[in-house]
This record gives structure tokens, C-alpha cells and sequence, in this order.
């Protein structure tokens, strides 16, 4: 064989070589890499709740080892759901957290417990579309809140707890047009048998949680025979 076909195959053996060497040392380096950057992304995204009291839930990765398509993903779109429980907070901090919640495009559960949040508070948070869980029990909103998150969640609502509120029954009035309600609590509210009749129209609804309210049994029990799929927490209805 000539002499300088042989270089010539040796130098394209050579480059092949280099070729496969780096694949085999680059990539698993940029898989770290990106994954390292997700971790922070993530905890840059938790930072201005946690800083405010919150307990922030996210997903983790689909395996121990996540794919490349999800080490692609934002660490945003791992955070599923914040709460705020028996803290502080008050519509101005909320506020403050807008636009931080409307960059989580995962985001579907809001949980506020026992705080000082009010009617001006659930106004900023009203436009989070992707939510279909929220709580705000304890907190001192009213049916303002109860219509404006109506109007803007759609059909999207799937749970909502509303205890130790100023909901009446006008409330309900709005409540009863969320066609996927599946779990509401109106615990220690000020609803009525009236009220009630509202709740007809929730063919979806399967849990209700009626304790502390104004309801009689009577009331009750002409709800039951037109939604008997309904299971009821309400040990202390009046006769």
C-alpha cells in the first residue's frame, strides 16, 4: 500500500476517534450541566414564596435521571402548588407575587389558610387560569371573591374550599354555574336550605363538606334525592 494512502487513513481513523471521544465526553457533561441549571432555576422560581412563609410543591422528574426533553423544560414548570398556611401574609404581599405565579405554567393549586388576605387580594390572583385547586379557608373573603374567581377560572375549577369565609348563599348562586366542581367545603359559612337549591345544577359535585352552617336536614335531604352520588360532611345540621 502506498505510503500516503496509509496516512491518509490513519489521519481519518484518527479523526473518527477524536470525533467519538468528545460525544463521549460532551455529553454527559452538558446532561449535568443542564440539569445543575434546572435545580437552580427551580430554586431561583421558590425563592420569592418561600421568602413570604410559603411551602412550595414540585414535581420531581419522571425518573431519577430526567430526560433531555424535560431538562429542556424551565425549572418553572415543576412547581405544582403554593400554600400559605396560619401566616402573616397580606394583599399586598400577594400582589407583589403576581407576575411570579403567572410564569409557573404548571402551577394548579393555591392553597391560603388563616391569613389576612381579603376581597383585594384574591383580585390578583383571579387570572390564574391553569388553576383548578383553591383553598382559602379562614381568610376574610366574601362573595365578591367567590364571583370573580367564577368568572375567570371557568371550567377549569375542580376543588374549592371555602370554610371559615363570609359566604352566603348568593355565593352559591355563582359557584353553581362551575360545571367540573368536584369538591366544595363551605364549612362554617353563613349558607342557607336556600343556597342550597344553587348547588342542584353541579351534576359533577361528589364531596361537600356543610359543617357549622345554617342548612337543616331538610335541606339537605331534597339535595341528596336529586344528587345521591353526593358524600356530605355535616354532622351538626340543624332539624
Amino acid at each position: 500500500m502506498p505510503k500516503k494512502c496509509k496516512t491518509e487513513r490513519l489521519s481519518q481513523f484518527s479523526l473518527k476517534s477524536l470525533m467519538l471521544l468528545f460525544v463521549v465526553v460532551a455529553l454527559p457533561l452538558a446532561f449535568l450541566q443542564l440539569k445543575q441549571n434546572r435545580e437552580q432555576q427551580l430554586a431561583e422560581a421558590c425563592q420569592p414564596f418561600e421568602e413570604l412563609g410559603a411551602l412550595v410543591h414540585h414535581s420531581p422528574a419522571s425518573t431519577p435521571e430526567p430526560s433531555w426533553t424535560e431538562l429542556f423544560h424551565h425549572g418553572r414548570h415543576q412547581i405544582k402548588s403554593i400554600s400559605f398556611w396560619e401566616g402573616s401574609l397580606t394583599d399586598q404581599q400577594l400582589q407583589s407575587l403576581h407576575d411570579d405565579m403567572h410564569s409557573l405554567p404548571k402551577l394548579s393549586r393555591l392553597l391560603v389558610k388563616s391569613t389576612k388576605i381579603t376581597d383585594a387580594g384574591v383580585e390578583c390572583v383571579a387570572d390564574l387560569r391553569q388553576l383548578t385547586c383553591v383553598a382559602l379557608n379562614g381568610t376574610t373573603i366574601s362573595d365578591v371573591s367567590v364571583k370573580r374567581l367564577a368568572l375567570e377560572r371557568g371550567i377549569q375549577m375542580e376543588h374549592l374550599a371555602l370554610p371559615e369565609t363570609s359566604v352566603t348563599d348568593l355565593g352559591l348562586s355563582v359557584i353553581a354555574d362551575l360545571p367540573n366542581i368536584n369538591t366544595l367545603d363551605l364549612g362554617g359559612t353563613q349558607i342557607t336550605d336556600e343556597g342550597l337549591n344553587h348547588l342542584l345544577r353541579l351534576k359533577s359535585l361528589r364531596c361537600l363538606v356543610l359543617d357549622r352552617t345554617s342548612v337543616t336536614s331538610n335541606g339537605l335531604r331534597r339535595l341528596q334525592q336529586v344528587r345521591p352520588h353526593i358524600s356530605f360532611d355535616s354532622a351538626d345540621l340543624m332539624d
